[in-house]
């Protein structure tokens, strides 16, 4: 900061700038007093010769007086001489304290406005800082989201390959029981229709669906957690991404709790956002 240096200087400056004048010390003074002397001595010297001229040879009284009288006015001269140089100095000690009290003001005002620019300039760098640190993390995140989404898929593959090799091995070893089941063909037809009918197929990581919702759902928890962490740092981003990942999966498996449940403690999201007030409140 220049003007900051600048402001010390002159501020050094008025401390230092002390009125030390002194009229006896002053050269053109004692020239001045000096032709005034010599300049009365003359004129003394002068009154004194025709004052014994006229009184043949002798001082008289009025000579006298005339010396004295010279005398006076050589002093009265000389005591305005010391007070026109001693205001003279004044006067231009004034002028430099005035000068430098004017440079000294403008240049505060000068340091205020360079500190308060540099003061903005900070703000702004740590302001473009703050964004770009978030823009860093919210990247992290979202390539971390993409890295498990792909996990999940990954593994939701393997898992309906390892599911589809599993029913195909059991429709093969019923096969050779046919025989057996013909037998008990007719006694199993007593059971009624009922008999016929298929259980309900299980709701958890074992189907396709459910793996296929808990994937898609983290999209749903980007979208939630990027406006809560605009708004309101980590910890708000967090919980409105969960509450957007619950709300979407409810909606999708039409409102039913238990489902939705299962798929919450699949994700690892908090029960408090699956309690049974908190689903009352999504529609």
């Amino acid at each position: 900061m220049r003007y900051k240096e600048d402001l010390k200087r002159v501020l050094k400056q008025l401390e230092e700038t002390k009125f030390t004048y002194a009229v006896d010390d002053d050269p053109a003074y004692i020239r001045r007093r000096k032709a005034g002397k010599e300049q009365t001595a003359a004129r003394q010297d002068g009154a004194t010769a025709d004052d014994r001229a006229r009184a043949a040879g002798a001082d008289t009284s009025y000579g006298r007086a005339m010396r004295a009288y010279l005398e006076r006015q050589r002093g009265e001269a000389d005591s305005a001489l010391r007070q026109q140089y001693g205001q003279q100095a004044k006067k231009a000690y004034d002028a430099r304290v005035t000068g430098l009290e004017k440079e000294r003001d403008g240049l505060k005002d000068k340091v205020i406005k360079e500190e308060q620019k540099a003061a903005a300039e900070r703000a702004a760098a740590q302001e473009r800082a703050r964004k770009e640190a978030q823009r860093q993390e919210e990247l992290r995140i979202k390539e971390e989201n993409k890295l498990e989404i792909e996990r999940i898929r990954a593994q939701a593959k393997v898992e309906a390959a390892r599911l589809a090799a599993s029913k195909k091995s059991g429709r093969s070893s019923s096969g050779g029981a046919g025989s057996a089941k013909k037998s008990a063909g007719s006694s199993a037809a007593k059971k009624g229709s009922g008999a016929g009918q298929k259980a309900p197929a299980a709701f958890d990581e074992t189907s396709g669906k459910f793996r296929s919702l808990a994937a898609e759902s983290h999209k749903q928890y980007l979208l939630g957690y990027s406006r809560g962490k605009e708004s309101g740092g980590e910890e708000r981003g967090r919980s409105f991404g969960y509450q957007q990942q619950v709300r979407w999966l409810y909606a999708q498996v039409d409102g039913d709790p238990q489902k939705t449940r299962a798929l919450a403690n699949y994700l690892k999201i908090p029960t408090a956002y699956t309690s049974e007030e908190a689903l009352g409140r999504l529609y």
